[in-house]
């Protein structure tokens, strides 16, 4: 298993850079006409700390330690999930998307037959650790997802292995939902 690295301060958030050799053949490209930021960070992992500086606890490092065992597994969830949620996504960028983009719609939002050719228009960038709890038995995190079709991107909310939701990332990142999904696990 591949070695991860220390937890940084960069200023607003606790960072590692992540080496999951499983995550590899991501080929997202520039499609549209606002930046990808993927390729220049590589897979980092962040903590949600609130506004605090304080620094990673114990429990982070097993989180960090158990994301880094169970990769391969929370990476088939996550593009399972979005290749399932995939012909949502695409109706709804459909209807939003403008007259001037029209003609690369075939390219931003292709009909796709199976996981792999999803992974041409994903990119994962970053893992957030959503909670950090002894009652949480598996690490709470989200993803947040680079996608062909969405400024924005997307978001996919895990507990351990099983992907709790996949929707645009705004509303994966909403304090009221990821707080109502941790009641869910917890009362679980």
């Amino acid at each position: 298993m591949t070695q991860t690295g220390e937890f940084i301060w960069d200023g607003s958030l606790w960072k590692v850079k992540l080496n999951f050799p499983d995550w590899q053949g991501y080929t997202l490209q520039q499609t549209m006409d606002y930046p990808l930021t993927y390729a220049s960070e590589g897979l980092v992992l962040s903590l949600d700390n609130g506004d605090s500086n304080t620094p990673p606890s114990g429990r982070h490092y097993e989180y960090l330690k158990w994301l880094q065992a169970h990769q391969a597994g929370i990476q088939n969830a996550m593009l399972r999930a979005l290749f399932n949620q995939y012909p949502d996504f695409k109706a709804e960028a459909l209807e939003w998307h403008e007259e001037d983009h029209q003609p690369r719609l075939s390219v931003i939002l292709p009909e796709i037959k199976d996981i792999e050719a999803l992974k041409r228009l994903v990119c994962p960038r970053r893992l957030m650790l959503i909670r950090e709890s002894e009652a949480l038995a598996k690490p709470l995190f989200a993803i947040d997802v680079d996608c062909s079709w969405d400024e924005q991107g997307l978001g996919v909310l895990i507990y351990g292995e099983k992907v709790l939701e996949a929707a645009e990332k705004d509303m994966i990142f909403d304090s009221y939902e990821l707080e109502a999904h941790v009641q869910d696990i917890l009362n679980s």
